[in-house]
C-alpha cells in the first residue's frame, strides 16, 4: 500500500488504487483492526458519519478487495 493508495498483490499480480477511505481501512487492517465493528468505530470518529453507512461501505470495500485479490 503506497501513500497514494496504490495496492499491489505480488502473489497474484493484481493491483488497484484505493480512495482516502479505502486507504484508511487498509491502514487500520495493517495496524491490527481486524473486525468490522472496530473499523467502523474508528472511521466514525475520523469521518463523523453514521455507523450504518460506514459498515455498508466497509463491507462493500472488503467484497471488492476479495474480487481484485483473487
Amino acid at each position: 500500500l503506497s501513500a497514494s493508495g496504490f495496492v499491489f498483490d505480488p502473489v497474484g499480480g493484481s493491483s488497484f488504487t484505493a480512495n482516502e477511505t479505502g486507504i484508511a481501512v487498509l491502514r487500520m487492517l495493517q495496524d491490527g483492526a481486524g473486525e468490522v465493528p472496530q473499523i467502523v468505530e474508528r472511521l466514525g470518529r475520523e469521518y463523523n458519519a453514521p455507523a450504518a453507512i460506514l459498515e455498508r461501505d466497509v463491507l462493500d470495500f472488503a467484497a471488492r478487495l476479495r474480487e481484485v485479490l483473487r
